[in-house]
């Protein structure tokens, strides 16, 4: 009798146990599931993360020859104001020997009559 109870409470352990490993493998593959889900989620986010990257450098990348051709063109708008202030004063060079030359003209005129 002492051995069949022993056998009894032996077999009540054994399928309590049981029970708790049927409950166990579920909660690891809920979590299982639950972790393979997350993984995708993180491949996504690294993918978007990735393509944001892309998209980041090749701005940086535009940024670089908009700042290039900036420079290239506050370079040119430089000569230009450069060349009007020459030209400028060339044309008041030009404009002071047209009045030499009236003056001289008129003197001539003046002279001869």
């Amino acid at each position: 009798e002492e051995a069949l109870g022993e056998i009894d409470s032996t077999t009540a352990k054994v399928q309590g146990q049981e029970e708790e490993k049927e409950t166990l493998t579920k909660e690891i593959n809920g979590l299982q599931i639950d972790v393979s889900e997350k993984e995708g989620k993180m491949k996504e986010i690294k993918n978007e993360l990735e393509a944001v990257r892309g998209d980041f450098e090749e701005k940086k990348r535009q940024a670089k020859k908009m700042e290039k051709k900036s420079a290239e063109y506050e370079k040119i708008i430089s000569n230009l104001s450069r060349e009007q202030k020459e030209n400028a004063s060339k044309v008041q060079s030009l404009k002071e020997q047209v009045e030499s030359y009236k003056s001289e003209i008129e003197n001539i005129a003046a002279k001869k009559a």
